[in-house]
């Protein structure tokens, strides 16, 4: 979440990723769906190409996250700057999807308020978030109490 802290508007002038890729490990991906379409003003970044590329994104609060779904409005794509206040706070999800990378992800909003300007990071304290891609492994998914094999490219593995 982005809100001022002041009256003072701010506005965010663009999102940067960086991308930290590994060897992958022997093994395979498993995945444990769970819950409902996500659903609110989200960024969806492709960490498979480089540099990473914002592949989707919605300004309406009730944007669905993945897909345009039938029977719902098309997604309005979020478009920088963007400005927010105290009043007018920003609730941003960033998803990030990929079939081949066995990574770790940061991110930074830039801002400016003012004559003040810096960059918030997005980086899970220091760490950056895990992902993998289930590309070329052997990938199951969990359901009805068993694991199946499924195509792990095209399936639901991403991260946040």
């Amino acid at each position: 979440s982005i809100l001022g802290e002041t009256s003072r508007t701010i506005t965010l002038t663009g999102i940067n990723f960086t991308v930290f890729h590994r060897e992958r490990p022997v093994g395979g991906t498993f995945a444990a769906p769970c819950g409902d379409s996500l659903q609110g003003r989200f960024v969806e970044a492709d960490l498979d190409r480089t540099p990473t590329v914002i592949v989707a994104s919605s300004r309406e609060p009730h944007g669905i996250v993945g897909q345009n779904l039938p029977g719902h409005r098309p997604n309005k794509p979020i478009e920088f700057p963007w400005t927010v206040s105290v009043t007018d706070p920003l609730s941003l999800d960033i998803v990030t999807i990929t079939k081949r990378c066995f990574c770790r992800w940061k991110a930074d909003i830039s801002w400016v308020s003012g004559d003040k300007s810096g960059e918030l990071r997005v980086d899970n304290g220091g760490k950056g978030y895990p992902v993998v891609g289930g590309e070329g492994v052997p990938s199951f998914m969990e359901g009805n109490g068993r694991w199946d094999r499924f195509n792990g490219a095209s399936g639901p593995l991403g991260g946040e």
